[in-house]
């Protein structure tokens, strides 16, 4: 006699906490690899800002607050661009471009440097970012998009804050030194994300 699959077992996202579905595994690593950063970079940065460069913690926290207005406001335009242009070719330039702005925080010395630099690089990847949801809604099946989605958020959170306590411990003098090589190695990482077969495993079904 067949086994019998319940409805439960066959609705299953993950298994012991790894995603069942191809397309969310590849999703959910890049996802993992982009928050780690993102975590790594924003501790760093902000110590780095403020205690060798020498900005009042103020002035970080402003230019952090017009970065995410940034992000706020650029997610429906993009989002809308990509499905005019087609969501490979924009989500694969927003990626590489938030690799390239990244690197402006090795040469920002000012509080208005610092400002533009991370202004451009939220709208890129807070662009990117909305782009791969609308993408999420498209290859998700059986009205699974809500689960995918919030799987990769809970994978988001283990990403920053994974990221976060890694360099939360570095000393004062090794704050030049990690951030560089968190940029740099950031911007690799962004480049390396950017390749069609990662962004897009599966061919894009198109709208109905």
């Amino acid at each position: 006699m067949p086994a019998v699959t319940t409805v439960h077992e066959a609705d299953r996202l993950t298994r012991r906490g790894v995603p069942l579905d191809p397309t969310l595994r590849v999703l959910a690593v890049a996802t993992l690899v982009n928050t780690m950063g993102n975590g790594a970079l924003m501790t760093t940065s902000a110590l780095y800002f403020t205690h060798v460069i020498g900005l009042a913690p103020t002035q970080v926290g402003a230019a952090l607050a017009v970065a995410a207005a940034v992000a706020l406001f650029c997610q429906v335009p993009l989002g809308h661009l990509g499905d005019v242009r087609g969501p490979r070719e924009v989500l694969l330039w927003l990626t590489a471009a938030a690799g390239v702005a990244t690197l402006g925080l090795l040469v920002t010395r000012s509080f208005v440097g610092l400002v533009l630099v991370l202004a451009v690089e939220a709208f890129f990847d807070r662009g990117a970012s909305a782009i791969r949801s609308g993408y999420i809604a498209r290859v998700a099946t059986g009205g699974r998009g809500v689960a995918f989605k919030a799987y990769l958020r809970s994978v988001t959170n283990v990403g920053i804050t994974v990221g976060a306590a890694v360099v939360g411990s570095v000393s004062t003098d090794g704050l030049t030194p990690l951030l560089r090589w968190l940029v740099r190695t950031r911007a690799r990482a962004r480049r390396f994300l950017a390749r069609p077969s990662l962004v897009f495993p599966i061919p894009v079904p198109a709208r109905s």
